[in-house]
């Protein structure tokens, strides 16, 4: 029997957002609808 767990490569996922509006500005008590485009990928 052979250990081979070091040897297995798993890729980290990738994660991408975008938000609309573009800059999105964040203010503490100030409340905005925004639509946001997310993906997320892995291998």
């Amino acid at each position: 029997m052979v250990d081979i767990t070091n040897r297995v490569y798993i890729p980290l996922p990738e994660f991408s957002i975008n938000a609309s509006p573009n800059p999105l500005v964040l203010r503490s008590g100030y409340n905005k609808t925004v639509a946001s485009d997310n993906h997320s990928h892995v291998g």
